[in-house]
This record gives C-alpha cells, sequence and structure tokens, in this order.
C-alpha cells in the first residue's frame, strides 16, 4: 500500500497545484510532477471522492475531473485491487 510519505508532491509547495485555471505553464509544472508519482492514482482517486478538491489530483485539473464517470474510476479500483471505498490519503 502506498502513503502520502511516497507522494512525488511531498515537500513541494502546495499552492503549485493549484494554479489559476488558464495559467498553462503552472499546470503543466505540476503535472510533471504528478507523472513521476508512484501514488498518481491514490490521490486522483481521493480527489475523485472528494466533491471539493480543487486544482491538481493525480495529474487531471478540477475540470478534467468532473468529466470522469463514476463507473470509470469504478474499473480503475476493480483493476488495481481497491476495495477500500474513500482511502485518507491525506492521513497517511
Amino acid at each position: 500500500m502506498m502513503r502520502l510519505s511516497d507522494a512525488a508532491c511531498r515537500g513541494c509547495d502546495p499552492e503549485m497545484f493549484e494554479p489559476a485555471p488558464k495559467d498553462y505553464a503552472a499546470i503543466d509544472a505540476a503535472r510533471q510532477i504528478c507523472a513521476r508519482c508512484p501514488i498518481r492514482l491514490d490521490c486522483l482517486l481521493v480527489a475523485l471522492e472528494t466533491p471539493a478538491a480543487q486544482g491538481i489530483w493525480g495529474g487531471l485539473t478540477t475540470g478534467e475531473r468532473a468529466r470522469v464517470h463514476p463507473q470509470d474510476v469504478d474499473a480503475a479500483r476493480n483493476a488495481l485491487g481497491i476495495d477500500t471505498p474513500k482511502r485518507n490519503l491525506r492521513a497517511s
């Protein structure tokens, strides 16, 4: 099981993951960190289960996550063998 301490963003300025909607350079910079993260999918799943989550999570913006269908989330969980609902990634 991956933990928050394994996150590639650990130690980064959290504001880096809350760029302005059209600040494409900042969005790309955050995504580059997410791209090398070993817990990227876990992070994304937490954000998908948390409607109030804003910013970049798991490499996706708030708007991109809004377009992810709940069945896609279930399929990702099943493919990874994740059966625990609403994992609390931040507490790890």
